[in-house]
């Protein structure tokens, strides 16, 4: 089943993503995948049998997916500097379909470090990039 937008005259958000990972704006993000909760954790409550579902600690990982060439250096990204991997902030803005705020943009923003660098070179010179992180902070959106 294809999906046709209803509205052709607004472009897909992700033609206008635009990408910034410390201080530095990237125009090849293929994917962001942002992901954060709550552990939960169960006790048992004598005399019945629901158990109290406490909030534990947060917990948020992101993973970022670009394309670049060769030059492109984010492996940086995890780098160590007297052993400790540096954070990061990150920040990306992407435009929305229901025209929330002026702009009808939405710019996310989170900081952490980065745990996992994967980088994949095809022969004809295109190098995709993965870099996975765990979050610090809560990630925030905000309207715009």
């Amino acid at each position: 089943m294809t999906t046709v937008p209803s509205d052709r005259t607004r472009a897909f958000w992700a033609a206008q993503t635009t990408f910034t990972l410390s201080g530095v704006t990237y125009a090849s993000i293929a994917n962001i995948d942002l992901k954060w909760g709550y552990k939960i954790h169960e006790e048992v409550v004598t005399g019945t049998s629901l158990p109290y579902l406490g909030t534990g600690v947060f917990h948020g990982e992101v993973t970022v997916e670009g394309i670049g060439s060769d030059d492109s250096r984010w492996e940086n990204a995890i780098s160590q500097t007297s052993g400790i991997v540096p954070t990061f902030g990150m920040t990306w803005r992407e435009l929305n379909t229901s025209n929330l705020g002026t702009s009808g943009a939405r710019t996310w923003t989170c900081s952490g470090k980065f745990e996992q660098y994967t980088k994949k070179t095809q022969k004809d010179q295109v190098v995709f990039y993965t870099l996975k992180a765990i979050l610090g902070t809560e990630p925030t959106v905000q309207n715009s």
